[in-house]
């Protein structure tokens, strides 16, 4: 758990960092506040709600809340690794189109 919210919180700040650079200024509070909005409604009330109905109708044994956690986890991480994956590849090609932001922010992480 511990190793887990410490790739969380630099995944979030550099969420956010990009966010910051690749929107435009006139727009960037509704891209952080519809963010932050949608992490809060998926994550912090859906995520306990969706273990917790696991854990009472598929599994039937509150001691099981673990296996619980780990299979209502494991898809909504492999669909976030392939979301920001698919990102990585827009922003790779927005800069070989010679998006200035795009590239900056790669060149950036490269060294």
């Amino acid at each position: 758990m511990a190793s887990s919210n410490a790739v969380f919180s630099v995944i979030g700040t550099v969420m956010f960092a990009t966010l910051q650079s690749l929107v435009p200024p006139r727009m960037r509070g509704c891209a952080i506040s519809l963010t932050l909005v949608l992490n809060t409604i998926i994550g912090a009330s859906l995520g306990p709600l969706m273990v917790a109905s696991v854990t009472e109708r598929v599994l039937h044994d509150p001691a099981q809340v673990g296996w619980s956690i780990a299979v209502v986890c494991t898809p909504f991480l492999l669909l976030g690794a392939a979301l920001y994956a698919g990102a990585g590849r827009a922003m790779r090609r927005a800069a070989a189109r010679g998006d200035s932001e795009c590239a900056q922010l790669l060149s950036s992480g490269a060294n």
